[in-house]
């Protein structure tokens, strides 16, 4: 008989500390995903920022790979009326190609940071799944 009067309270403190448990956990996963979410917006906040310091250093460097490729223009018409020598020459030609490097290095870099921003904000790659980037220019 006592038994049967005790049993509702172990019960109920057997209740209560697996209410207690699933609280915690319910916190520990509200925290989860609050760190979540900061992470995402954190980049988010870096690939936004990066594209404009690519874009930058992008219009910096397509004016210099466009001067130095009119220098090997000039070069050139230079060595044709024999004004200048060949090592001349090819020395601004490899600075040319160097810099034509250096922009498309620059513009790939780009478009990585694009595909992070678009991963970031929670795009797929099937262009069914996810709405295409239209906002963003080269």
């Amino acid at each position: 008989m006592i038994g049967s009067l005790t049993a509702p309270l172990f019960q109920g403190g057997r209740l209560k500390a697996q209410r207690d448990l699933t609280e915690a956990q319910f916190q520990e996963q509200l925290q989860q995903y609050s760190q979540t979410i900061l992470d995402a917006l954190r980049e988010v906040e870096t690939a936004l920022m990066r594209e404009q310091l690519l874009k930058d250093v992008e219009d910096v460097i397509a004016d210099s790979a466009s001067e130095a490729l009119q220098a090997e223009t000039q070069a050139w018409d230079l060595y044709r009326r024999g004004l200048r020598d060949i090592t001349a020459v090819l020395d601004t030609q490899r600075r040319s190609v160097n810099a034509q490097g250096e922009l498309l290095s620059v513009r790939n870099q780009r478009i990585q940071n694009r595909i992070d921003l678009h991963v970031a904000l929670g795009g797929g790659f099937n262009p069914d799944e996810s709405p295409a980037m239209e906002t963003m220019t080269p």
